[in-house]
């Protein structure tokens, strides 16, 4: 059960580690009424949120190996940790690729727009 937890723990500090490296993007698609620069702001306070979250899910589950690595306690805050760094982790998925598909559009419209120019000067 001590590995069990050691490994749990592990793995959730290698999954934050990973977020860490990433750095926070959105704002493409405005809702109505959310200016874009607030629409960043809020994405940004997400991700940092669920960043801090499953570090303190983590900071509690290493902790409680120190004092009892083999209690029940200590696998129940491992398996806590673990999915709250899955959902920090599925977060900054979906807003990296709500960039990239923002991105996608913006260049298929920038495409179409040379496109239809060079058709009308033929």
């Amino acid at each position: 059960m001590k590995t069990i937890s050691l490994l749990v723990v592990g793995s959730c500090a290698v999954t934050l580690g990973r977020l860490r490296g990433q750095c926070p993007e959105g704002a493409h698609q405005r809702p109505p009424g959310i200016p874009a620069r607030q629409r960043w702001d809020l994405r940004l306070r997400s991700r940092r949120r669920s960043l801090h979250i499953a570090n303190q899910a983590l900071a509690k589950a290493e902790q409680s190996f120190r004092d009892d690595s083999d209690s029940y306690k200590t696998r129940d805050l491992a398996y806590v940790a673990e999915r709250k760094a899955q959902m920090a982790e599925a977060i900054a998925s979906i807003t990296t690729e709500q960039k990239l598909q923002a991105q996608s559009q913006s260049d298929y419209q920038a495409t179409q727009g040379a496109m239809v120019g060079n058709a009308r000067q033929d």
